[in-house]
């Protein structure tokens, strides 16, 4: 047994000194999660402002892709039409005076110097992808903070229920985000009042309802953030947990908190902001797979002639 196995590793050996090569492995590619690479990386529990959207899981990458396209269609990059107007005005007068008073050949160095010093500076980008570190869920942020994510979906949702059809694959569900926080009840509460200050007023009565959701978090229970809500609610409002006239949102993505408040009309008509139920998509149940008959002995024993 001690010789084969000295006999085995010597050979193992001379092949390996004789310029064999192993075999190459082969691995497929991950799907791009940002095709902004200059972007910062932001965590999900700092104040933002965007949209939380489902998925498949395993799919968050090209959900991330197919959501930048969908949404680049309502918001429009950061404005720079000022500045660069400005400073196009300002090198135009510039390079005419420097024409007049100099050689074209410095005016054409100070060109290439002022679009040196643009590419320099770092690029602005209106959407960002945030990991939330959880499967089937992806959060894309606003940089704008004038942009609203409310009239954004509602727009969306509008387009596909007068179309009838789905602007993307992979997406699924798509919650407008007004503020995120750290998930803990002192800065829930904390963001929670900076919103409802916002959109409910303390002069008006009206009927309201909270509507709940958690993935990947054990440390707070449902009902903990529910009255963390109702306690900064103006007492003008009442509760109406079958068609109230506001929705509070309320969604735990791991170490972040997520919240915003939708008109309860818009909740209801648009299935919770499900595109694909919207679009008239439903998804029918897998059919669980029947046993078949077993054959009996009769059938199982051989004819005999």
């Amino acid at each position: 047994f001690v010789y084969r196995f000295m006999s085995s590793k010597r050979a193992h050996q001379e092949g390996t000194a004789g310029g064999s090569k192993r075999k190459k492995k082969y691995y497929a590619k991950k799907a791009p999660v940002d095709d902004t690479k200059d972007a910062v990386r932001l965590k999900p529990y700092q104040d933002l402002s965007g949209v939380l959207v489902s998925c498949e899981k395993g799919r968050e990458g090209r959900c991330v892709n197919e959501m930048y396209n969908i949404l680049r269609d309502y918001i429009k990059p950061p404005s720079t039409s000022s500045g660069s107007s400005s400073s196009s005005s300002s090198s135009s007068s510039s390079s005419s005076t420097s024409s007049e008073s100099k050689p074209t050949s410095t005016s054409i160095a100070d060109q290439l110097a002022s679009e040196i010093e643009e590419l320099r500076q770092p690029k602005e980008y209106a959407l960002q992808s945030v990991d939330t570190k959880c499967t089937g869920l992806v959060f894309i942020c606003f940089n704008d903070r004038n942009v609203d994510p409310v009239a954004i979906v509602r727009r969306i949702m509008t387009t596909i229920e007068s179309t009838q059809h789905l602007p993307g694959k992979w997406a699924s569900k798509v919650v407008p985000i007004q503020r995120t926080c750290r998930a803990e009840i002192d800065d829930i509460t904390k963001m929670a009042k900076q919103i409802i200050d916002v959109h409910m007023p303390a002069d008006e009565s009206r009927t309201y309802g909270v509507v709940h959701g958690s993935r990947n978090n054990s440390n707070l229970e449902r009902m903990q953030v529910i009255d963390a809500l109702a306690a900064v609610v103006p007492p003008s409002y009442k509760v109406n947990l079958s068609e109230p006239d506001l929705v509070l949102l309320i969604e735990i993505a791991s170490k972040a908190a997520c919240m915003s408040i939708v008109p309860g009309s818009e909740y209801r008509k648009y299935r919770k902001f499900n595109m694909r139920l919207v679009a008239g998509i439903v998804e029918q149940p897998k059919k669980a797979a029947q046993p078949q008959p077993q054959p009996s002995k009769e059938e199982q024993a051989p004819a005999t002639q």
